[in-house]
């Protein structure tokens, strides 16, 4: 008898091939059947009228903290994803000098917005060395599976101290064996590979780019050369038009080096790609073609990028970023104590008493967001200048009313780096393209964007066919399980371990993102949930049913090519 049958469903396996009615047949934690089942099951999940698909994999999250204390890996559950990956953008927690954990902590709070406070209550920091840091993972329950990159600022931390952040200090070579020592260990302890970040963006709590930003091509060289002798994946939050010149030099500068390296050391290369608001249609096209030029000399590079519009989230139920006494005050006070402070006349004054200039530019790049906008597309009606235009009233006026309105429920959302919609579609439809970037775990006081595989479901494959139905599923299966290492995962075939969606995409939808309270410390975050994933199965467990968690703490930590 078997554990589970998934009967007379349309089964898209995950490689590409035309989807097929069928049956999945699964004991513990294996696909062993697939076909018409005629043996029976302790329990049989009907999957008439639903898609089944191999579990999704959430390419590019910062759960690297947030796991020690939520088993279940949220939102990124939700969203049909069975493995999410960690350790990207070269920040992690190992490795790590006994002294130096506040050091780390403050890097990720300040890349990625992850509370310090939080970090110090939960993570037990009983590790040094990365291998170590993987042991404590395996040991930690697990909703999902996770999979890690050994973070470059952190190795370069531990062997150059202080001086890791100096742009002009650069490792000898005896530190150079030391940072590939490290990262022997790592790979050793089954890491995917080592991730860096070379964008200005990334910096530390001093406003300095991070360790590892000005690395130059030699200690990134000495990386590559231990990933081609031992397997591995080398992640690049790559500095692509930043301080750029109008040939964009720089630019190609840094696709020929990323692609250098996975040449010289046959290894695969995913690099981060951005649409950002300032950028034209030009510059993803151009990239994409040079990443072409050089995938025909031999490169294994591939961009990464997020398939829906990046969007910061601001409002009564997180803060609201203008610059005023009155809204310091506003985002200073208790959540539930602010509703009663928009009650006071004289203070909702002094929230629309700011300058003509600060109220202009927050009116020209804020829209309204709600169900209507779940699309992720900007529409000119719900820009907040246009909105307090049609009822002749002051843009802040309109926000203090939209707050009293709606009970402090109304979210305003601004661009983020990814905030092209045509653009995101021209690099979705690039064939190399790695469907990631959702940062699960990091910048939660503002966005919540794990949504990404439900969205690239939904909207990308049903609403607008941009994707076929069986190339969105291998996109976010065996596309990338298949390019990260993850051995027998990504496939509706016998063998294969039982990590399965049930879904039913006709209803596949976002919900609305709230704001909970559910960190440690009771820091908040944004968290998002969706509809129409009757079932997730991770490791031959449901871990959700109708939507809703079941409690399965399935998941494993998964070790390159193991």
């Amino acid at each position: 008898m078997l554990d589970i049958i998934i009967r007379n469903g349309t089964i898209v396996d995950g490689t590409g091939s035309p989807a097929f009615m069928g049956d999945i047949g699964i004991r513990g934690d294996r696909i062993v059947e697939v076909g018409r089942i005629a043996e029976s099951a302790v329990r049989e999940i009907d999957a008439t009228d639903r898609i089944v698909t191999p579990g999704f994999v959430d390419t590019h999250t910062h759960l690297d903290a947030q796991l020690f204390w939520d088993p279940y890996g949220s939102p990124v559950c939700w969203h049909g994803s069975t493995t999410a990956l960690i350790g990207n953008c070269s920040v992690t927690y190992a490795p790590v000098r006994p002294n130096g954990k506040d050091h780390l902590s403050g890097v990720l709070e300040s890349v990625e917005q992850i509370s310090v406070e939080s970090v110090n209550a939960a993570l037990p920091f009983n590790w040094e060395s990365f291998s170590e840091y993987l042991t404590a993972i395996d040991n930690t329950p697990k909703g999902i599976n996770m999979a890690a990159f050994m973070g470059h600022a952190a190795a370069r931390v531990y062997v150059m101290g202080d001086e890791a952040i100096d742009p002009e200090r650069h490792p000898d070579d005896k530190e150079k064996k030391e940072l590939q020592a490290l990262l022997v260990d790592a790979l050793e302890g089954g890491a995917l590979g080592v991730s860096t970040s070379r964008t200005y963006t990334h910096m530390d709590p001093q406003g300095r780019p991070i360790p590892g930003t000005y690395a130059v091509e030699d200690e990134l060289r000495a990386f590559g050369e231990v990933l081609g002798k031992n397997g591995g994946i080398f992640q690049c939050a790559a500095r692509l038009g930043e301080g750029d010149d109008a040939n964009h030099t720089g630019t190609q500068e840094e696709l020929a080096w990323l692609s250098d390296i996975s040449i010289d050391f046959d290894i695969p290369v995913v690099f981060s790609l951005f649409t950002g608001l300032d950028h034209g249609p030009h510059y993803h096209r151009m990239i994409l073609g040079w990443a072409d030029e050089h995938r025909a000399r031999g490169a294994n590079i591939r961009p990464m990028q997020n398939s829906r519009v990046g969007t910061n989230l601001f409002g009564a139920m997180n803060f609201l970023g203008v610059r005023s006494a009155a809204w310091a005050q506003f985002n200073q006070t208790p959540p539930s104590e602010r509703m009663a402070l928009l009650e006071n006349a004289d203070f909702c004054a002094a929230l629309t008493n700011i300058s003509e200039e600060a109220e202009a530019n927050f009116a020209a790049r804020f829209w309204t967001f709600d169900e209507r906008n779940l699309d992720y597309r900007r529409r000119d009606e719900d820009l907040i200048a246009n909105i307090a235009k049609a009822n002749n009233e002051r843009p802040m006026q309109t926000v203090v009313r939209l707050m009293k309105e709606t009970a402090g429920q109304q979210i305003f959302v601004s661009g983020s780096n990814n905030g092209v919609y045509e653009n995101i579609k021209d690099i979705l439809s690039y064939e190399h393209t790695i469907p990631g970037l959702g940062d699960s775990g990091a910048h939660v006081k503002v966005m919540t964007d794990a949504n990404l595989t439900t969205y690239l479901m939904s909207h990308w494959v049903r609403d607008t066919g941009l994707l076929t139905l069986e190339n969105g599923v291998h996109r976010l299966t065996a596309g990338a399980t298949d390019f990260f290492g993850l051995k027998d995962r990504g496939r509706l075939v016998p063998g294969q371990f039982a990590d399965v969606n049930v879904i039913d995409l006709d209803n596949l939808a976002s919900e609305m993102p709230e704001y909970v309270y559910d960190y440690p410390c009771n820091a908040g975050r944004w968290t998002q949930r969706a509809r129409g994933y009757d079932f997730t199965i991770c490791n031959g467990r449901v871990m959700i049913e109708d939507d809703k968690h079941t409690g399965s703490v399935n998941g494993r930590l998964l070790r390159y090519q193991q």
